[in-house]
């Protein structure tokens, strides 16, 4: 094909190429602003003849149909001018140039307006296609943030301005070389040289991009492949970036028409899986088609029978070669593909079945040559025992050989002969037997030297002289005879408890002769604790029953004497203890009278008059006392009063010096400190209801001022709103209510005041 002619009036005057990952509508400006192009109408006219005025402002650097009239007055060649759009990241994800699917695949990631780094213009005048990402935050080589709009006006700058000039607002005219970026934090400067290769790798051209077609279906199952490496399921990864499971299924399987697969959604799926866009795509150029990683993806790729065949029965012979267990298992993981997969294909299922089948026969004749040599090894181990004369048990088989004594199960032959040679009870009769002759023979050498000593024989002194328990002889059906024959229990016992009692007795009688020396009384209470023994240890000795007996109930007819005083003569007894308690000045109670008396504070009350008088003693001085304390709660009342102190009761015990609970104790206290507490906050209530009611006044007629001044209507609703209340709590101050009442304005919100 021949070219097409170029005439002089066919090229601009001045046709600068355009820079490194310049944007096509900087290239446009630059190519409009050298050559003294003044509207974007004439511009379209020249550079872009099938586009209209609309079209070419719409353009916002993607990939237009063609650039036949561009390069022919640029001078340059297309595919310069491609690496101006987002051509190649559409490529690379096998998207269509279409401007509304491409727009679609970027949604969210790529500013609609100008993003500029103002040192830059002001270095290099041209706008960077990688400006345009907001994944990148700012600029690598001065470490500033970009700036979304105008720092003079504030407005939004276009792609393609209306006075074509590069680094000038169209707003205000303001320069933008001279606005002030903000700094870059030190991760965001990390953030930023990581992210810049990645975005110059995308716009950039790749050989492997004339593969568009096939490229959504490797990159996906590139991205499968990184995810179940790490041992992610769709629904772990789902659940961390918020992407439903059907999206990332989609993404995986490369579904270029679901609009769940966009560009944000492989950054997020990526940056998860800790990879860089990048590497996956160098991954999946590397990747080789046959790779057997790829038949772990469930519906990646359709696979030949023949082939797996062929796989199998090389797995087979490898792990052969590898002395390795020849199982389903082992051989499902060298092919990389599952047992429910592999049984899908019928040649390969019957092979499978052939490998099981030869295992079984292989572990069958493996278990026979084990249970042969089990068996030499038990044989050996019995004659071993025999030898040294130990009983032969499955314990001291199962040590000597080194399994468990569960093991033998596994060889019948082993286990039936172990069986037939166990020896064990019969070793521990025999032992048993000799161990008892050898305690019979020690037991009478014990009673001989207890007969000798002249001491007691009885199973408790055999026992301790063999340091053997009792119930261990016991154990023994010769050494039980023997004991039996030689100790006469019912003498033992009774020469025993007679012993016993004798000590028991003479103990009793000394703890008698010490109460009465300390003139106590002498009851059963007092001489167990004297001894250190319970009233139970004295019933089984009748000697020391009785003398308990004898002795505890003189104390009783005692005290049952002493309860029988005369009431008349107690009862003066009584009332002079009280009267000679109040002069002390001591508390008057029934133990205290008791104490004065003599008489135990349970017999006072066994007399009416007697009761009667102590209850009205206690009475007395408990009325004499709250009145005393009733005047110094009066006291301390006033003085909190004076002092303009709160009136709590804790406040007033302590000025008394009392627990707060010992108010309540007296009556009159109480129900004056409650009547004094109520009235006090009653009172305080009311004086913060009047300071409450004074600020509210003065705020209320200030915001009625001021809204007569502005000349806007004083309404109810404005006056609550401005001074922090609802219009219902205005209107419980009387002073304010009337006050509203006069100025506002009538309506729905006035009709109650």
């Amino acid at each position: 094909m021949q070219d097409t002619p170029k005439y002089y009036f066919d090229v601009l005057p001045i046709h600068p190429p355009p820079e490194r990952l310049e944007s096509l509508t900087s290239y446009l400006t630059r190519l409009a602003d050298t050559n003294g192009i003044d509207s974007v109408g004439a511009l379209a006219a020249i550079c872009s003849p099938h586009l209209n005025l609309g079209g070419l402002r719409r353009l916002n650097d993607y990939p237009p149909t063609s650039f036949e009239k561009l390069q022919i007055v640029s001078m340059c060649p297309d595919a310069i001018l491609w690496r101006t759009t987002f051509l190649h990241i559409a490529k690379k994800f096998g998207r269509s140039i279409e401007h509304h699917s491409l727009a679609n695949f970027f949604r969210d990631c790529v500013s609609s307006s100008l993003r500029y780094c103002p040192l830059c213009l002001a270095e290099e005048p041209y706008y960077s296609l990688t400006w345009r990402f907001f994944l990148l935050q700012g600029c690598y080589k001065h470490y500033c943030k970009l700036l979304n709009e105008c720092s003079h006006c504030g407005c939004a700058v276009p792609l393609l301005t209306e006075t074509l000039k590069i680094g000038i607002c169209p707003a205000c005219g303001g320069d933008l070389r001279k606005c002030t970026p903000a700094p870059l934090t030190e991760k965001e400067q990390q953030d930023v040289l990581m992210t810049v290769p990645e975005i110059e790798y995308l716009l950039s051209p790749q050989p492997f991009e004339t593969l568009s077609s096939s490229t959504p279906n490797a990159l996906g199952r590139e991205f499968a492949l990184i995810r179940q490496n790490k041992h992610l399921t769709l629904a772990q990864v789902s659940a961390k970036i918020g992407i439903s499971v059907t999206g990332l299924s989609a993404l995986e399987c490369g579904y270029i028409g679901s609009r769940t697969v966009s560009f944000p959604r492989y950054l997020k799926y990526a940056v998860h899986l800790e990879v860089t866009l990048s590497e996956v795509f160098n991954a999946m150029v590397k990747r080789d088609v046959k790779d057997k990683q790829i038949r772990t993806l469930r519906g990646k790729i359709s696979l030949d029978e023949d082939e797996i065949v062929a796989e199998v029965q090389q797995a087979v012979s490898e792990l052969k070669s590898l002395e390795v267990q020849i199982t389903l298992d082992a051989v499902s993981k060298y092919v990389h593909l599952s047992l429910p997969r592999i049984y899908k294909y019928p040649k390969v299922r019957l092979l499978l079945m052939q490998i099981k089948d030869d295992n079984y026969f292989d572990r069958k004749r493996q278990a026979e040559i084990f249970e042969d040599d089990m068996l030499v090894r038990v044989q050996n181990a019995i004659q071993y025992l025999d030898a040294l004369r130990r009983p032969v048990s499955y314990k001291s088989v199962s040590i000597i050989v080194g399994v468990n004594q569960d093991d033998f199960s596994f060889y019948p032959r082993a286990k039936a002969l172990l069986e037939q040679s166990i020896n064990y009870p019969d070793f521990k009769k025999r032992q048993k037997d000799l161990h008892e002759e050898e305690l019979l023979m020690k037991a009478k050498a014990a009673i001989q030297h207890l007969e000798d000593s002249e001491q007691l024989v009885t199973p408790n002194a055999v026992s301790q002289l063999l340091g053997i328990k009792r119930s261990t002889l016991y154990r023994h059906p010769q050494v039980e005879a023997f004991l039996r024959q030689k100790v006469k229990y019912p003498y033992v016992l009774q020469r025993q408890t007679r012993q016993r009692e004798d000590k028991l007795f003479m103990q009793v009688e000394e703890a008698i002769k010490q109460l009465e020396a300390l003139k106590k009384p002498i009851t059963q209470y007092a001489i167990c604790k004297l001894m250190g023994k319970s009233p139970g240890s004295f019933k089984r000795y009748p000697r020391v029953r009785e003398l308990l007996e004898e002795r505890t109930g003189l104390h009783q007819a005692y005290i049952r004497s002493q309860s029988r005083l005369d009431e008349d003569e107690l009862l003066a007894k009584v009332k002079a203890a009280a009267e000679e308690l109040v002069n002390l000045g001591q508390p008057v109670s029934r133990y205290a009278i008791g104490e004065r008396v003599d008489v135990p504070p349970l017999v006072l009350s066994r007399y009416q008059r007697v009761d009667i008088v102590v209850k009205e003693s206690i009475e007395k001085q408990r009325l004499f006392h709250e009145d005393e304390l009733l005047t110094r709660v009066k006291t301390a009342v006033r003085q909190l009063e004076e002092e303009k102190q709160p009136i709590t009761h804790l406040a007033i015990s302590n000025r008394v010096n009392l627990t707060p609970s010992l108010l309540y104790y007296y009556p009159k206290i109480s129900s004056f400190v409650k009547k004094t507490i109520n009235d006090n906050r009653y009172k305080l209530r009311s004086q913060l209801f009047l300071l409450r009611e004074d600020e509210l006044v003065e705020k209320v007629l200030e915001e009625i001022h001021q809204l007569q001044q502005l000349g806007q209507p004083v309404l109810l609703k404005t006056i609550a709103r401005k001074v922090e209340m609802t219009p219902k709590g205005l209107k419980h101050y009387p002073r304010v209510k009337g006050i509203l009442g006069q100025f506002v304005k009538r309506g729905p919100l006035a009709k109650t005041l």
